[in-house]
């Protein structure tokens, strides 16, 4: 990440003919290091998309432990109460939370969050339910808008699943295709040497065509690999749905208990009814 912009920007004033800026990393560690030492620096536990937007690069061995997918569903433009439901969740106690994109997940592994449970209800409700719309927020408004709402999410989570099978398909090259192509231009890669106390980089002017065939690769293999953990997320939560719907068709509907019961601090104010 930043290494790497600071090893572009060296690169572009060699290629101009000026003086390679120099380079200065200053680290806090917990033990003292000597000049060569391996370092090791810690980036948090994030999903490989986020490591590949915020940081460049991706690590397939964790796609299981931290996936996570931002996710949401919409009322339909047709919806008659479109804009009634958009003031429900607009009144939301956690309405901050809702249709935020910064790599949280409302979908992971075997997971969906609290918060896309309340805006699948909300979307699903019918009119003669619009007056309880506060019990989205804590569980379930009724056994017929819960089912309402776990079959729209699932439809909406076939059709991505579809478009992500879709682009996979039109990869020339799998996963693990990529991986060993990627491992043996690994082995060709000349390190980048720093010298000095200062660690100024020396860098090649100009990429050769054997360094540009490995970004192009390297890119596949990231996009890849962020494929194959959306695609994991995705399945996994299309399965729970499923398995949510069997339960209540066993148990019966009025019987089932939804995940995130109690879930937000408190609802919004519905009808006299429902406050009692």
């Amino acid at each position: 990440d930043e290494p790497n912009a600071a090893a572009t920007a060296a690169a572009a004033a060699a290629a101009a003919g000026e003086e390679a800026p120099e380079l200065c990393w200053r680290f806090r560690a917990a033990e003292a290091y000597d000049l060569g030492d391996e370092c090791l620096g810690l980036y948090g536990n994030y999903c490989n998309a986020k490591l590949l937007y915020s940081y460049g690069f991706t690590l397939r061995e964790e796609a299981a432990a931290q996936a996570a997918v931002d996710f949401w569903v919409k009322c339909r433009n047709n919806d008659p109460a479109i804009g009634a439901k958009r003031e429900i969740l607009a009144r939301c106690p956690l309405a901050a939370k809702l249709y935020t994109y910064g790599f949280e997940g409302t979908l992971k592994l075997g997971q969906i969050s609290p918060q896309l449970l309340w805006v699948a209800r909300i979307v699903s409700l019918a009119p003669e339910d619009m007056g309880h719309a506060g019990k989205a927020f804590t569980g379930m408004v009724n056994p017929v808008n819960e089912r309402k709402a776990y079959e729209a999410l699932r439809a909406s989570l076939v059709a991505k699943l579809a478009q992500l099978d879709s682009t996979a398909a039109r990869a020339e090259r799998s996963v693990d295709e990529l991986t060993v192509a990627v491992d043996e231009m690994m082995l060709e890669q000349h390190p980048v040497q720093a010298i000095g106390s200062l660690g100024a980089v020396l860098v090649a002017p100009e990429p050769t065509a054997k360094e540009l065939e490995f970004k192009t690769t390297l890119r596949q293999y990231n996009a890849a690999i962020v494929l194959e953990e959306e695609t994991l997320v995705v399945r996994s939560c299309v399965q729970l749905l499923e398995s949510w719907m069997e339960q209540m068709d066993e148990e019966g509907a009025e019987n089932f208990v939804p995940v995130d019961v109690g879930g937000a601090p408190e609802a919004p104010g519905g009808t006299s009814e429902e406050k009692e």
